[in-house]
C-alpha cells in the first residue's frame, strides 16, 4: 500500500525513529509502525499531527488512497 510511503521516505530522510516520531505526533510506536507497513491508515487527528510534526512534507493527502473501481466486462 503506497500511502505511508511518503511517512517513510520522510523518516529515513531526516533519520528519525519510528518510535521517536510516535513520542512526536503523540501516539504509540505501534501504530506508526502499522502506518507505515501499510496495515492502518491514521486518524484525521493523527495525519493532522504528522502534517504538524513534518511542517508540510507528509500531508493528510499522502493518506487518501483511493483504489480503482474494477470494471465489469
Amino acid at each position: 500500500m503506497l500511502p505511508a510511503m511518503n511517512l517513510a521516505k520522510y523518516l529515513r530522510a531526516n533519520k528519525i525513529r519510528p518510535s521517536a516520531f510516535a513520542q512526536t505526533v503523540g501516539v504509540a510506536n505501534s501504530n506508526v509502525l502499522r502506518w507505515l507497513a501499510g496495515k492502518h491508515r491514521p486518524s484525521l487527528t493523527s495525519m493532522a499531527a504528522i502534517e504538524r510534526a513534518t511542517q508540510g512534507e507528509v500531508t493528510m493527502r499522502d493518506f487518501i488512497f483511493i483504489a480503482p473501481r474494477k470494471r465489469k466486462l
